[in-house]
């Protein structure tokens, strides 16, 4: 009886694992579809399984297994998930914040500030007041307004496309994808100087003032000082520009997003969005183009499109550039703004002339170019920096998202209504309403930054050495 039972415990295993018998048909199946990791190298920092198939013997040892069971429960909870757990993949980094940001990596929040990373299943969480900016690792930009929350759920890279995936919980959230195109000269300030100086001391435009400024005669820096020209701020573009070209050398891939929302979903591809949800109530959201401000070939074409909730209800509808359009609050209407409110109107000067967070999301790039060398491999970039590479099935995984999002969502949705129905106190607070909250400081910096623009604090800046510069920089960048 012992004999037959051993028997039929090895014949299992020949047929579970290769080494021991012949390949299942079912995985030989699987590796041909590109759908499975098991022909794949493997992940930096990763195992393909928690057991040792190297020692045949002790794989089955029950013995053994109770031992190394008891010696895991005898750790600390952080080193088995440290030692065993996947490594997540970066999604982006933060440029700046100004208030309260937080990271939310599972319960436990980190504070956001210049140089945290954000890595896939993060969330971030804005206070009252409180604004941030981050660069994704394809030169994405993401501004995200106060009192909002953004979860970034996956970033999947393959050979032509980078892909992001990206809920909004609640707020306003400003999503710019790196076009490659050279910007048109300007003459205007920047429009977020709020933010303003970044930690990055050759973006900001008084690095570029002091190299215009200190290398005039006194007579010409008078003349440089009673000028109404803004200084430095064309170098600064051109320097931007000249960068951007050098970029697109291995920076070429296409970027395409769904952000999802509870009432509604946008699937877009290199085109920037304007997305407001409030809960409970009618979202906005609005593609930006930028052709006004850029010159050049796109190196794609842009698309976008709205997804709709309701568990039957996959409709599909094209969306428009340059047009706001309003989101019933159970995501099953759409339609066009024939009158903008002011209030949303206003929202869109933030993100108009952004200058350095442009070039500082270059810089970033540039120094990242090993990475995307790599990324043309997908061995090595597995083996070297712990991502994938995908192939047809990111087609695949996309439909999948579509078809679960819209189901997931409109379930949250009904419990949803059904929640503040039973918890909404009679004349407390309305929930879910745009308004001024969302970029009134930001707006007030706006205008306070025209008024000090030739004060002596400002103008001193383009007579400092490096070392003072670098000095003031760090004690007037907001970083909290």
């Amino acid at each position: 009886m012992q004999k037959t039972l051993w028997a039929l415990i090895v014949l299992l295993c020949a047929a579970a694992h290769p080494v021991w018998g012949a390949e299942d048909p079912i995985v030989a199946a699987m590796k041909a579809t590109e759908k499975t990791d098991y022909d794949l190298p493997p992940l930096k920092g990763r195992n393909r399984s928690l057991l040792r198939w190297e020692d045949t013997n002790g794989v089955l040892d029950i013995s053994r297994w109770i031992v190394e069971r008891d010696l895991r429960d005898l750790e600390p909870g952080w080193k088995v998930r440290q030692r065993l757990a996947a490594s997540p993949e970066r999604v982006g980094k933060v440029i700046s914040c100004i208030g309260d940001c937080k990271i939310y990596r599972g319960v436990h929040p980190t504070r956001a500030r210049w140089l945290s990373r954000i890595e896939e299943g993060d969330e971030i969480h804005t206070g009252v007041n409180s604004y941030l900016w981050a660069a994704l690792i394809d030169g994405t930009l993401v501004r995200i307004a106060p009192e909002s929350s953004v979860g970034f759920l996956e970033v999947n890279i393959a050979a032509n496309e980078v892909f992001f995936q990206a809920r909004l919980h609640q707020g306003y959230v400003h999503w710019q994808p790196r076009t490659g195109r050279a910007q048109k000269t300007m003459t205007a300030p920047e429009t977020d100087p709020l933010f303003l100086p970044l930690m990055d001391p050759t973006v900001n435009l008084e690095w570029f003032q002091r190299a215009v400024y200190q290398g005039q005669s006194d007579q010409q820096q008078i003349l440089l000082t009673t000028s109404p020209k803004l200084l430095g701020y064309e170098q600064q573009q051109q320097a931007l520009n000249a960068l951007t070209a050098t970029n697109n050398s291995f920076a070429n891939r296409s970027h395409r997003y769904l952000l999802v929302s509870p009432n509604g979903s946008v699937l877009g591809q290199d085109v920037a969005l304007s997305y407001f949800y409030g809960v409970s109530k009618k979202s906005y959201f609005k593609l930006n183009s930028r052709d006004e401000e850029e010159v050049g070939e796109r190196k794609t074409p842009w698309t976008a499109e709205f997804h709709f909730r309701g568990y039957a209800n996959d409709k599909v509808e094209p969306i428009t550039q340059g047009q706001w359009f309003s989101v019933e609050a159970d995501g099953r209407a759409m339609e066009a703004l024939t009158g903008v409110p002011s209030d949303l109107a206003v929202s869109e000067l933030m993100t108009k002339r952004i200058p350095s967070f442009m070039l500082v999301r270059e810089r970033w790039l540039a120094s990242a170019k090993p990475f995307w060398d790599d990324a043309e491999s997908a061995a090595i970039l597995a083996q070297n920096w712990g991502y994938r590479l995908w192939g047809v099935e990111l087609e695949s995984r996309l439909a999948f998202l579509k078809e679960y999002t819209r189901r997931l969502e409109t379930t949250g949705l009904r419990s949803l209504d059904k929640l503040i129905k039973e918890t909404q106190v009679e004349g407390g607070p309305v929930l879910g309403e745009f308004d001024g909250r969302y970029f009134a400081r930001s707006l007030d910096h706006y205008y306070l930054s025209f008024k000090r623009r030739h004060n002596h604090s400002k103008e001193s800046v383009r007579d400092m050495s490096f070392l003072h510069y670098y000095g003031w920089m760090l004690r007037n960048a907001k970083q909290q």
